[in-house]
């Protein structure tokens, strides 16, 4: 049942160079959401424990990064990568919780007496051990990767821990101590992220039902949901006095309203929707109607204040049961996970290494033994947690535990004839499938990084321009707090603002969620003086636009006219609504901002 040794080494070795090299690679890879995170780590540094308390984003990752910041003290710059120090951390630990929770599946599988048919076993121990490894590092590393600044990791590591605690008490290990272990790690996966909750449910439910002895189980299962409910608490308590209402998180609503029935807006929701929604209780404010500006400096302090907390900006949003738009979302979300898991190649691999276990041992119910306790404790809620996803939003990294959970317990299901050349076949077929799978491994790796390197938006390659767009804004006068405008969106242009770090409190969005990368519509705009005064009146210091343009184009010139000034090299150009004082005379409009020094 033990790993052996070389595989151990080999599996580990894969996983802490693919894990590293991306950790490494994407250290400055930052998106919205990881900007609403790091916001709220920055305000538990400065002691504002309410910044935690948000009915979209959970606290556990936070406060993760703010505890791993006051100990490695780094600049705005560098935040990003101490978040991804955050998540390198979690993925090998949750590589560790897999090591055990893969040992538990085995000895169920191998023990004497845990099979009733004479002429089949389960497959080899080191193909067991050899493929669950491949499995765990492709989802755990490659599915959830380094792209994003998300606590999907920490949620995949409580998953594992809960499940080999489940299997071990399903084994007989019932002391009181590992049952409130189990709740505290289902309490703090709820702090992860909120939807862990309908599988801790779940989870103790299929408990009860599989210990059976409901006088000695019950006490012990009340005491996990205690222990739990104890953990859930503080952020229950503080989530319902803020939202003045009982509530265990506004994700679930929201993503209900925005994916399924196509209420709001992620940002600057102002309640138009003729056939229901509802109303914003405080949406954005509107300080230019045509062309339409946004005001949002109050009452939350961060460097995009729409999504560093939405449940307040869409307070007042009604969700709404339609049969029409719940199966059109579920349909989307089907085709789009197929398309996923098709295009990867990895789990078609897969699939066809486990039909070819199947069709060796004749097909039927006997070429699948199903294990009494890993079907109702990992297989069946993880199912029911896929559906739950796929029936609101579902994205590879939000489904990636369960993902797991299943084709491992599948893994361990399976069974041969015990003939010498099924073993034969088996040894072969499993050498060629672990090696395909490592290739492909290895292919994914380099394709997340080189696909997030080309990804400037979200700062992740060496042609990033934030640091760039910083320096020059710097050089200019702006200082750490200072409030920004943006023409164009403020949720995609947050991700350098955050490494001034800055406050954007107005913004000139895409027209109807347009692409941003479009010029066309930014131009006019930018000249337009009404859109310049509308700034002003928020109180903004500078005005940024992301402008790109054709070489030979006269709108760089024009701009420069107008008043605007290129950022370095970059596409960006900014507007000086309020300079200060000690820079008025080392830069004038119409220098580029990045060569004000030179």
């Amino acid at each position: 049942m033990r790993c052996p040794g070389s595989i151990l080494a080999g599996a580990w070795l894969i996983a802490l160079t693919l894990g590293g090299w991306q950790a490494w690679a994407l250290r400055n890879a930052i998106d919205p959401d990881g900007v609403s995170y790091l916001d709220m780590a920055a305000a538990l540094r400065r002691g504002e424990w309410e910044g935690v308390v948000n009915g979209l984003w959970s606290p556990l990752y936070p406060c993760m990064v703010a505890a791993a910041a006051y100990v490695l003290r780094p600049p705005p710059s560098w935040e990003p990568a101490v978040g991804h120090l955050v998540t390198f951390v979690a993925t090998m630990a949750s590589l560790v919780a897999f090591h055990f929770l893969l040992k538990e599946l085995i000895r169920r599988q191998v023990l004497p007496g845990s099979r009733d048919d004479r002429d089949r076993e389960p497959l080899p121990v080191w193909l067991l051990w050899t493929v669950g490894y491949l499995i765990a590092v492709h989802v755990v590393v490659e599915e959830l990767g380094f792209a994003k600044l998300c606590p999907d990791h920490l949620v995949m590591l409580c998953v594992l821990v809960s499940c080999t605690l489940s299997l071990q008490m399903a084994r007989g290990l019932v002391g009181w101590f590992r049952f409130g272990l189990l709740g505290f790690v289902l309490g703090t996966g709820y702090l992860a992220k909120a939807p862990v909750l309908p599988f801790a449910a779940m989870q103790m439910v299929a408990l009860l039902l599989i210990l059976g002895r409901w006088r000695q189980a019950l006490p012990r299962v009340l005491l996990a949901l205690g222990v739990m409910l104890l953990v859930m608490s503080p952020l229950v308590l503080a989530l319902s006095v803020d939202k003045g209402r009982f509530t265990l998180g506004e994700s679930g609503k929201l993503n209900y309203a925005w994916h399924v029935n196509g209420y709001g807006k992620y940002c600057h929701w102002q309640g138009s929707e003729g056939s229901g929604g509802g109303a914003p209780n405080h949406p954005s404010r509107v300080i230019l109607a045509s062309p339409t500006v946004f005001e949002f400096g109050a009452p939350l302090t961060a460097t995009y204040p729409p999504w560093y907390d939405p449940s307040y900006w869409n307070e007042g949003l009604l969700p709404r049961f339609r049969l029409t738009d719940q199966a059109r979302a579920f349909i989307r979300n089907t085709l789009q996970a197929f398309y996923v898991m098709f295009y990867e190649g990895f789990y078609v691999a897969l699939a066809t290494f486990y039909g070819l276990m199947i069709a060796l041992s004749g097909g039927g119910r006997r070429a699948i033994r199903v294990e009494r306790a890993t079907l109702p404790l990992l297989i069946l809620p993880s199912v029911i947690m896929i559906l739950l996803y796929l029936a609101v939003h579902s994205e590879p990294r939000y489904v990636a535990p369960y993902i797991l959970l299943i084709l491992v317990g599948l893994l361990t299901f399976l069974s041969v004839p015990r003939f010498p050349q099924s073993k034969e076949f088996v040894a072969r077929a499993g050498g060629v499938i672990s090696v395909v799978l490592l290739i492909m491994i290895l292919g994914s790796s380099v394709r997340a990084v080189w696909r997030q390197y080309k990804h400037v938006e979200w700062g992740g390659g060496g042609s990033d321009p934030a640091r760039a767009i910083c320096q020059g804004l710097r050089q200019m006068g702006l200082r750490p707090g200072d409030k920004i405008g943006c023409i164009g969106s403020g949720y995609i242009a947050s991700y350098w603002a955050r490494q001034v770090p800055a406050r954007i409190v107005a913004e000139l969005p895409p027209p109807d969620g347009g692409n941003d990368k479009e010029t066309s519509w930014k131009l006019g705009h930018m000249i337009d003086r009404r859109v310049i005064d509308a700034f002003s009146e928020a109180g903004v210091k500078f005005i940024v636009a992301n402008v790109n343009v054709a070489v030979g184009s006269t709108a760089p010139g024009l701009l420069v006219a107008s008043g605007w000034s290129r950022i370095g090299k970059t596409n960006h150009y900014v507007f000086i609504v309020s300079v200060p004082e000690a820079h008025k005379s080392t830069t004038s409009p119409g220098q580029s901002a990045g060569n004000a020094n030179s």
